[in-house]
């Protein structure tokens, strides 16, 4: 928050978000009614952690949100497809993965998988239906990815962390030397 005021002046309006034990509920309740077996399109809904927004007539705003992903883990996030122009994509270890672009409406948007383990559930849940966060910054008008990235790994963090993740993932504060 510390960031976001300083970027823009303190000229933002943050709004009131939901809570980890909110977003961990919601995160649970959808995994553990996951199928494996199920074949379609996917719909989860995502908990918003942050979001703040500009004090002008604009739309600006910036949001953090996380939830289960649409996508597994291993998705070819690099390759263009009918609903997303290619983006770039930074592994970070084998449980956390960077994936940041311009999205289809032309919006710069950060996003992180965590492979998080619930208990109970498929073995392949891990990997079929990670941890993504999205954070989309429209507010700041910083367009350097890496300190995107950097924020975006510590929320990363704290909500693995508050999932309490079979599989420990293990976060890191920093993207690597060079993302994307």
């Amino acid at each position: 928050m510390a960031w976001l005021k300083d970027r823009t002046g303190g000229k933002a309006r943050a709004e009131a978000g939901d809570d980890l034990k909110k977003a961990r509920s919601l995160f649970y309740r959808q995994v553990e009614n996951w199928d494996a077996d199920e074949s379609g399109a996917r719909t989860f809904l995502r908990a918003d952690l942050c979001r703040a927004t500009g004090t002008g007539r604009g739309a600006e705003q910036f949001e953090v949100r996380y939830g289960p992903s649409y996508f597994p883990f291993d998705a070819p996030f690099e390759e263009a497809s009918d609903v997303s122009p290619a983006q770039t994509v930074t592994e970070v270890n084998p449980d956390v993965k960077l994936v940041h672009g311009k999205d289809a409406d032309g919006v710069t948007r950060y996003r992180v998988y965590v492979r998080c383990k619930i208990a109970d559930t498929p073995a392949q849940q891990e990997s079929e239906v990670p941890i993504e966060g999205l954070m989309t910054d429209t507010l700041t008008g910083d367009t350097d990815a890496r300190v995107h990235l950097t924020h975006l790994l510590h929320s990363a963090k704290v909500v693995a962390d508050g999932f309490d993740c079979e599989n420990k993932p293990v976060v890191p504060g920093q993207p690597p030397a060079s993302p994307g």
